[in-house]
Order: structure tokens, then sequence, then C-alpha cells
């Protein structure tokens, strides 16, 4: 029995000392989009909502990065709180390389006084990561040399 305590144990701090590195998507008008920044921001502003962003990074390039976002936050009175859903594809290189990520929210407000009010939410949801080998190598065409004496 101690051995498999012991193996739990180290299994959980193994997985707390893991440290990994990410960097999200970053859009020029983050704000625009409050669902993608803190999903306790859905239901802020007291009705539904619908966000959509695009952003085109190095555009003197073809398709070097693309990223498209779309959000919404609506009530549901059954859950006393707020839904929010929120969609953002992520694609690099040409199609090389994407992100599909697909999240759904709920947050609940606190009416603190009359002006202020305390919103909290969780998240939770899925995100598929590709990568295609074949559109990361382009390989050119053998020039014809003809040697002529």
């Amino acid at each position: 029995m101690s051995k498999i305590i012991n193996s739990i144990i180290v299994i959980v701090f193994a997985i707390l000392g893991y440290n990994a590195g990410a960097q999200d998507i970053t859009f020029s008008q983050f704000y625009a989009n409050p669902v993608y920044l803190n999903p306790a921001f859905a239901g802020t502003v007291g009705v539904p909502r619908v966000a959509m962003q695009f952003r085109n990074q190095w555009h003197g390039f073809t398709n070097a990065y693309n990223s498209y976002s779309v959000a919404l936050d609506f009530p549901v009175k059954i859950l006393r709180g707020w839904v929010g859903l929120n969609v953002l594809n992520d694609v690099q290189a040409n199609g090389a390389l994407g992100a599909l990520s697909m999240t759904a929210a709920y947050s609940v407000g606190v009416q603190i006084s009359e002006n202020y009010t305390l919103h909290g939410g969780l998240q939770f949801g899925y995100t598929r990561n590709s990568l295609s080998v074949n559109d990361l190598i382009k390989t050119k065409k053998p020039h014809n040399l003809i040697a002529r004496f």
C-alpha cells in the first residue's frame, strides 16, 4: 500500500513541477472580445453580445499568420448566470501549423454595492493543434542543365 501512495505522491509532484511555456494569440483590440480575455467577463454588459475578430499578421507574406475569433455570451436564467462561447482558429505558414480552440464559460455576478458587481467565471474547452509536415518543406524543381561542348 505504501508503494502506491509513494507512486501517487511522486506523480503529483512531477506534474506540479512541470513547467510549460506557450504564447497566446494577441489581438490588437483585445478588449473587443472579453470572453476570450477572461471567462468572468461573460455577461458584464448585461445584454447578449457577439464579438468577431480577425488578425492578419505579416500580411506582406502569403498567409503567414491568420487568426479568427468568434465569441458570444448570453444570460441563462436556470443557471442564474451567463454562458459564453468562444471559437478561435489560428492558421500559420499557409496552413502548415494550426490551432482550433472551442471553449465554454460560465459567469456569475454578485452585486456588492449600487455601482459595483463582483464577477467570477469558469472556463473549459477543447483545443486541437495540427501540423502538416509536408507543407513545411518546399522543394524546388531541379533545373535541366544541358552541357554543350
